[in-house]
């Protein structure tokens, strides 16, 4: 089994000397142990070296420089070579960061520094790091800065890791509020926040999935809780308000609590939509709307349709999606009227009672207008789900986006109107009920 390769790469300044001639000497204080040097370089070599090979990147000046501080500290087994680490342009961006890549990929382990160097040098490594950190964070193990405690005489070595951990999964986190995915190949080392990144792969597996009782009942859940363990662990910051608006869209758009299946199942069906999963959309909508059927006809006949649903959840079959049963039988019940199946619990005959009664509870004009709605959304959804489709990705887009209008006039403002159930005996089975006005 071959050894890890590992690396220091440090950008090297011109702190240590002066005129030519070297300066005092500071104290560096790492990993609880202060060491007297020029500058960070000979601390870094004597810390690190020879586990870990030191790649310093330097302009000639600093190179220079450098010479001068390594001869004083007798260190004689560093190279500078040029055809590795010399920054011929430092306002090359494009060559210093080619540079610095060309260095990171012979590495399996590095340590990044950026106490000192010309100017922006430092920034561009940073920036590097954090391009680097979410494809694979756990290469750079550390990223030093020397902290200044007495300026020219004492720093403490902080490492800077966590925080640009942090600034990595800003991105992540703002990427997911915009499409709910993560990458499988993000990877942020920190422990503090695997929980989140969990939670977040299993929401986003349970959407493309459409595992909608387990995203509601379960994903959600769990990750509004890391959300929140997260918030409480870095306190009020920029990250933590990206949290907190993921937190909120989550909070609206996925919890059932307090509202009906079918009122939750637009506000998930919206919000897919808007980030582009227009099938999933679809999907979910569909079943909204033959939820809402069942609330309609609960409202009219209350016990009746208890009993039928517990029936159905009795069925063996049914035991891993009674909600989906739920809809279809009722759906069904009004595009097909009397056409039932009767292993969900109907017979012809009730059902067509049933029928009728949520015909007669709506006007007539707004029942056909309904069962027409319900019949294209079903037509729809199954020619994209099954791949028949032939039309184009904004036909359907505009299609998809008149349903969730349409099922937000039918079933969320409940603009059908719904007459009250009166006092049924139960013998009288599912009767037509007529508004007062008619009779």
């Amino acid at each position: 089994m071959s050894q890890n390769k590992k690396a220091v790469i440090t950008i090297l300044g011109m702190s240590g000397v002066k005129q030519n001639k070297v300066a005092d000497k500071c104290l560096y204080t790492i990993d609880g142990k202060t060491i007297e040097n020029y500058n960070i370089f000979p601390t870094l070599i004597k810390k690190y070296s020879p586990e870990y090979k030191i790649e310093p990147l330097y302009t000639k000046e600093a190179k220079q420089a450098q010479e001068i501080v390594l001869e004083a500290e007798g260190i004689k087994n560093i190279v500078f070579d040029d055809q590795r680490g010399l920054l011929d342009d430092v306002n090359d961006f494009e060559a210093v960061f080619s540079t610095i890549d060309k260095i990171m990929t012979r590495y399996d382990e590095v340590i990044v520094d950026v106490s000192h160097g010309f100017r922006h040098l430092p920034i561009l490594m940073i920036i590097d790091v954090i391009i680097r950190g979410l494809g694979n964070s756990s290469k750079i193990s550390k990223i030093l800065f020397a902290k200044e405690i007495d300026q020219f005489k004492e720093y403490e070595v902080i490492d800077l890791k966590q925080y640009v951990d942090l600034a990595s999964f800003a991105f992540v986190v703002t990427n997911f509020k915009d499409n709910f995915t993560i990458s499988n190949h993000i990877d942020i080392s920190a422990p503090k926040l695997q929980g989140l990144i969990k939670a977040m792969k299993e929401f986003s597996g349970d959407i493309l999935s459409l595992s909608l009782e387990s995203l509601v009942s379960k994903s959600s859940e769990g990750l509004i809780k890391e959300i929140d363990c997260a918030i409480k662990e870095f306190g009020t910051s920029a990250f933590t308000r990206d949290l907190e608006a993921l937190k909120s869209l989550i909070s609206k758009s996925f919890a059932v609590d307090g509202k009906k299946r079918y009122q939750s199942y637009y506000d998930i069906s919206k919000a897919l939509f808007e980030r582009g999963y227009y099938s999933n959309s679809l999907a979910i909508l569909n079943e909204g709307v033959g939820l809402y059927v069942k609330s309609m006809a609960k409202q009219i006949f209350g016990d009746e349709i208890i009993a039928i649903e517990a029936k159905i959840e009795k069925k063996e079959s049914h035991k891993t999606h009674n909600f989906y049963a739920l809809s279809s039988a009722f759906k069904n019940m009004i595009v097909h009227e009397s056409n039932f199946r009767e292993e969900l619990g109907f017979d012809g005959t009730q059902a067509q009672r049933l029928s009728d009664s949520i015909k007669e509870a709506m006007n007539e004009e707004k029942f056909k207008k309904f069962k027409k709605f319900i019949s294209k959304l079903t037509t729809t959804r199954n020619d994209l789900l099954h791949a028949n489709s032939t039309g184009k990705i904004s036909d359907y887009k505009n299609t998809i986006d008149g349903f969730l209008k349409s099922y937000e006039e039918f079933c969320v403002d409940r603009k059908i109107e719904i007459i009250e159930r009166p006092k049924v005996p139960k013998k009288a089975g599912f009767e037509i009920i007529k508004k007062k006005s008619e009779k």
